[in-house]
């Protein structure tokens, strides 16, 4: 399974987080029994999920298409081309700015982001500063990061009933707490 192709060296020197991986599986399994999905719905969503950034120990920039590639690759033999269209969809639909355009794509998009619900979101957000310092060569400060943090809060959006009705109101906290923090950083 996907677990080897995450294991070798990945793009960044920031080791590659496995813990996304295993928490965003776990997490689209929540959504599909919440979002009462087929079983064979929930297998290919399940694949997808752990596929979904394999194309990290590719590239970094446009990772989802070389994870679609690596799945693709892995599951020829396994299953028919019409389920790994459906988990080369989902795969994509994790991509940012790409909008989902269905059950399985809501459920791929929000499993993606569980980390907005974890109490140690700010860690996690801090973790993804060093990284993208590191492998895109950019240099974000502590507020310039915040102020990333802030818009990337305002655009989010949930897509599945179930997070909508969970976690709408702790990602206005979220926002409110990262203005707190962006405005210490200023002082």
């Amino acid at each position: 399974m996907p677990i080897g192709i995450l294991r070798r060296e990945a793009v960044s020197s920031v080791e590659y987080d496995l813990l996304h991986t295993f928490n965003a599986v776990k997490y689209a399994s929540t959504l599909t029994n919440a979002e009462d999905i087929s079983k064979e719905e929930t297998e290919l969503v399940l694949i997808a999920e752990w596929f979904h950034d394999t194309g990290l120990t590719v590239t970094y920039s446009g990772h989802e298409e070389k994870s679609v590639d690596i799945a693709s690759s892995f599951l020829e033999s396994q299953l028919a081309d019409y389920k790994i269209k459906i988990v080369a969809d989902c795969i994509l639909a994790t991509k940012r700015g790409v909008e989902p355009r269905n059950t399985l794509h809501y459920i791929m998009h929000d499993a993606d982001y569980y980390h907005l619900f974890q109490p140690d979101y700010f860690q996690l957000v801090e973790n993804l500063r060093l990284e993208v310092n590191e492998v895109q060569k950019k240099s974000f400060t502590i507020k310039e990061w915040h102020e990333e943090n802030a818009k990337f809060l305002e655009q989010h959006a949930f897509y599945t009933n179930h997070c909508q009705s969970r976690w709408k109101e702790y990602k206005e906290i979220l926002i409110m707490k990262n203005s707190r923090l962006m405005n210490e950083s200023i002082h």
